[in-house]
């Protein structure tokens, strides 16, 4: 799995990097097609971003830009997604501090 959070990483935003083997994180949500809902569990992988691209497959269909955990929690529009997003910044912090 972990490949293919890489690929998504570059389709979906140009990014080059390296990922995290283990899972940092797995959450539930609901998908809303027109017809029907679906239940996810989506599966989170840490990337150490090398590069970035000027072109990527997705690059018409997405805008692009960095910003803090703190601001991505406060745009992210399912709250325990936002939590998450807080938690994983604040121990990914942690670490980078320890080594």
């Amino acid at each position: 799995m972990p490949a293919s959070a890489e690929k998504e990483a570059f389709e979906e935003a140009g990014i080059r990097g390296r990922i995290s083997e283990n899972a940092a994180a797995i959450y539930r949500t609901i998908k809303r097609l027109k017809d029907r809902q679906l239940i996810l569990d989506v599966v989170v992988y840490l990337l150490l971003v090398d590069a970035e691209e000027e072109n990527w497959p997705e690059i018409g269909q997405r805008q692009k830009r960095w910003v803090s955990a703190a601001e991505a929690a406060t745009l992210l529009q399912e709250p325990s997604l936002s939590n998450l997003c807080l938690s994983l910044a604040a121990s990914h912090s942690v670490e980078r501090q320890q080594s």
